[in-house]
């Protein structure tokens, strides 16, 4: 089971959100639980703080060792004052919004590393020095990699905390982005954050094959450079997980513009 921090629960609230609103009439109850969660941060200083150290560690991009380090320093130095005790009694006002159903998995190494980074740190007599070192790396690490923005995560929750303000923000952020799709790319999209990793994989793969074989075809007078680059590009993408939904949409709006 994953440790309940407030990284995995905003993740839950997030993909309950994306999932009820593409599914037409129940947004309302997520909508709910997302401002009783919101509230709940509010009336609590220390989950305030968590909610804005996991932000920024979850998407914040800084490319080398030191700098990284020394940010990830700066973020833990803010729980100064705090005991583990404070911690386990903020995180029981979480458990009423955890759902082990609704987990985002490729998040969850991420999210118990900042939570045990910031669980072990404010023990300045006996912390546990193996988690504290594995979760550092595994933060740092993350910290280093760039940074992409994920179909599940578009309805996140915004980063100032406003109670039914914020609901509203995050649903209007996605109905900008997609209010020009045609029905089609909606049903698409759907689709695919509904699917299981197998179905996909397929997809991903179909989609890959499909763009070379294309390409392969083109003619290439003038442009046979752009299209080599393209063909090796498309060559190096694995499917991934994390990237999958991204990599899909890509591989998908390549496929609808080239013609051959």
């Amino acid at each position: 089971m994953s440790i309940i921090n407030i990284g995995i629960v905003k993740s839950i609230i997030s993909k309950k959100m994306s999932i009820d609103y593409l599914n037409e009439g129940k947004f309302t109850s997520s909508k709910n639980l997302a401002h009783n969660f919101l509230k709940t941060v509010e009336n609590n200083p220390l989950l305030q703080l968590e909610f804005k150290v996991f932000d920024r560690l979850e998407n914040r991009h800084i490319s080398d060792d030191f700098s990284a380090t020394r940010y990830i320093d700066t973020n833990l130095n803010l729980f100064e004052g705090y005991s583990k005790e404070d911690i386990d009694n903020a995180h029981q006002e979480l458990k009423p919004f955890f759902d082990n159903e609704q987990i985002n998995e490729s998040k969850v190494k991420l999210f118990n590393a900042i939570s045990s980074l910031i669980y072990e740190s404010v023990d300045k007599k006996y912390p546990n020095v193996d988690i504290l070192h594995d979760s550092f790396i595994t933060v740092l690490n993350h910290l280093k990699e760039e940074k992409e923005i994920k179909l599940e995560e578009l309805i996140s929750i915004p980063k100032e905390i406003n109670g039914d303000k914020l609901v509203e923000t995050a649903l209007n952020k996605f109905t900008k982005k997609y209010e020009s799709l045609e029905k089609d790319d909606f049903n698409f999209i759907k689709k695919l954050i509904e699917a299981t990793e197998e179905e996909k994989k397929n997809l991903f793969e179909s989609f890959k094959n499909e763009n070379l074989s294309k390409l392969n075809k083109m003619d290439k007078n003038g442009i046979e450079d752009k299209i080599n680059e393209t063909i090796n590009k498309i060559n190096k993408m694995e499917f991934s997980g994390e990237n999958s939904i991204k990599n899909i949409i890509d591989l998908r709006e390549l496929n609808k513009d080239l013609i051959v």
